[in-house]
Formats: C-alpha cells, structure tokens, sequence
C-alpha cells in the first residue's frame, strides 16, 4: 500500500468565478469537461446548455517569493459558470456574469456567425462584470487547416479590436483551442505556433524594409516592431492569471486591481505558464 504524501502547506483558498460566454454550440460545455476531466466530453452527450451549468475546479501553484514562515502554495478554487448561448436566455445571464474575475468568452471556427456575437457577449460583460479579464477562444481548431486556423485567428482578433478600440490599448490575443484533442487547453497547439511564426517573420521583415534603414533616428511616430506569438493554454493561463491577483496569498489591494490592464495579453508573456498544477 503507497504511503499518502504528507499535507502540503496551503494558504487560504482564493475563489474566483470565472464565467464562460459565447453563442449555442461553440463548445462552452465541451470546454469546461476538458478543463476539468482532461478528457473530451462523449460525443454521444448532445443536450445543450439550459441557462446555465456550475462546475468546480481546484488549482494549486507555489507562491514565487513567500516571505519567511509563510504558505509556500496558495490554492484556487474556481467557480465556472458555463452559460446558455441563446439570445433567450440573455435576461438571465447577468445573474451569472455579476461578480466574475475571469471571462471566457468562445468563438468557433464552424460558426462565423458566432465572431459576429462576440460584441453582444463583451457588451453584457461591460454592463454586468466591467472589471474582468477576458481570455478569448477560438475553439473547434482541429476542424480546419493550420493555415486557415491562422486566418480565422487573425479575422477574430480584429473584430476584437474593433469592438474594443476605444476601451483598451493592449494588444489582443485569441487562443485557438479544440475540446475535441485538447489542444490550447491542457497544452499549446504547436501546429499554430508554427503558423504564427510565419506570419511574425512575414511581419518584422516588412517591418524592417519599412524602418530598419532609419536606425536610431525612427521619428517618434514610428510604429513598435511586432512581437513574437506566444501560444498559451487555457488553465496555465488562468493560473498565471489568479498569481497575478495573489499579493503574499491574498488578493490585490483595490487600487491594484483598479490599475491592472482587463485583457490578458498572451503575445507579450514569457514563456507558457509552468507553475500551476491541476487537482481534482
């Protein structure tokens, strides 16, 4: 019989409601069994979600610098609120958005029409949760090919920013994500980091044809050089996320909150998240 390991040494659990937002049949609830079982749902299971669904998940992750005598790990516990997409239940999805920490909100590469909603789900976001942060999702990636995943990344991150141009100066990720093979969610889709890195090099050589030759001298107006992508997964993210909240194993004081950017930026992150470990 193996030996239990020893209690570990947990700060007091955080709670963070994360609420996932999107149209009927984008994959919210495939999502969330993934996130939680790391498995994809039966495909067999085809109810549709009915206002909303609660799941629970644990997530545990070594504080980076714990002063002396206190918790070396904080501990999550996140209330996932996955909400139905049907524009009639939009009167009962405030109840469910108020109060999150963390939005999903989904978009499907089998569904154009579902980019176009995208601005309905941001707007009751505004209205209900203003202050937070939004991870956006392409999911269904395994359904079309790299090269078309790229694009349809692409398109998405432009609706984005033209929704959300006057709201915020970050720029905007999208992860693609498939609740089919779990890619994006328990690890990176390397197939569409290998697309993105085409489209960074593609970018910084027409960058540098444009201003390299300027050297030192760029006038002030001179737009940045592009950065590289930065593939993340969902729950890594999230998790770099909640360290983000956590000051010492507590949550950020109020004026830290109000200071911090509400859009998690993934193509400016070093490296995919390795601290956190997910629990059942």
């Amino acid at each position: 019989m193996t030996t239990p390991p020893p209690p570990l040494d947990i700060a007091d659990e955080l709670c963070v409601k994360v609420v996932l937002l999107g149209t009927t049949n984008v994959g919210k609830t495939s999502l969330v069994h993934y996130i939680i079982y790391d498995e994809p749902l039966d495909p067999l299971s085809n109810s549709t979600t009915i206002v909303a669904q609660h799941s629970k998940l644990n997530l545990q992750a070594p504080i980076r610098n714990p002063k002396p005598g206190q918790s070396k790990l904080v501990k999550f516990s996140i209330d996932i609120w996955d909400t139905g997409g049907q524009e009639r239940f939009q009167s009962t999805s405030p109840i469910y958005i108020r109060g999150a920490n963390v939005a999903i909100i989904i978009a499907s590469t089998d569904d154009k029409s579902s980019i176009n909603e995208l601005e309905r789900f941001l707007k009751l976001l505004k209205d209900h949760a203003p202050e937070a942060h939004c991870i956006f999702v392409l999911n269904k990636c395994d359904l079309i090919p790299d090269r078309d995943l790229a694009l349809r990344v692409l398109e998405v991150r432009e609706t984005l920013e033209g929704i959300l141009a006057e709201d915020s100066t970050t720029s905007i990720s999208v992860i693609p994500a498939s609740a089919h093979t779990g890619v994006g969610i328990q690890e990176a889709s390397e197939t569409y980091q290998a697309a993105q890195d085409k489209l960074y090099q593609r970018a910084l050589k027409e960058y540098n044809d444009a201003y390299g030759h300027l050297g030192d001298d760029k006038p002030q107006n001179t737009p940045p050089p592009p950065n590289p992508p930065q593939t993340e997964a969902i729950v890594p993210q999230l998790v770099q996320y909640l360290l983000r909240l956590s000051n010492d194993g507590g949550i950020m004081s109020k004026q830290q909150k109000k200071n911090r950017d509400n859009i998690i930026n993934l193509n400016q992150t070093s490296g995919r998240q390795q601290d956190g470990k997910c629990c059942q």
